[in-house]
């Protein structure tokens, strides 16, 4: 009578992805070598395919359009010959104040749940600019992958 607890949907994906992440200090780390990549691109296809059911693109989209304003205000900051620890701060900074966003999602959406958790712990990772930009491409690929699978 060893019965698994129920788990809802996405679990599985999520805690797979989730590992993946806690094995890494920055999140550039995942996008050193091509195995890692692998693995790090088969876990976000499993998790967004589990995402699709509940995720609407619009609801990502929201996101992705203040990602997108916040790198563009990196760029900008980065092209100005900041120095390297002043923009490191502004990227902590910015990824950080997206934290806020996402609850509020979640607090609208609680079928955001898992992509928000995800999202959270890919955040901790960003330490600089060029995490950041990691950051950004990850992103992007649950994006793409959920999409591919038909998610809203």
């Amino acid at each position: 009578m060893n019965q698994e607890p129920l788990r809802k949907p996405g679990w599985e994906a999520k805690a797979s992805l989730l590992e993946l992440l806690g094995k890494s200090g920055q999140l550039k780390e995942l996008y050193n070598n091509a195995e890692t990549l692998k693995d790090l691109l088969e876990r976000i296809d499993k998790f967004a395919e589990e995402l699709k059911s509940g995720v609407k693109t619009t609801q990502i989209r929201k996101f992705y359009d203040k990602l997108r304003s916040l790198e563009q205000k990196l760029e900008k900051s980065k092209l100005s010959s900041q120095k390297k620890e002043e923009l490191n701060e502004q990227v902590r900074i910015g990824v950080l104040s997206l934290k806020p966003l996402l609850a509020y999602a979640v607090g609208r959406n609680k079928q955001l749940r898992n992509l928000v958790d995800v999202l959270n712990v890919a955040i901790d990772k960003v330490k600089d600019y060029d995490d950041f930009k990691k950051f950004v491409e990850f992103f992007q690929t649950i994006v793409a992958y959920h999409k591919y699978h038909g998610g809203d």
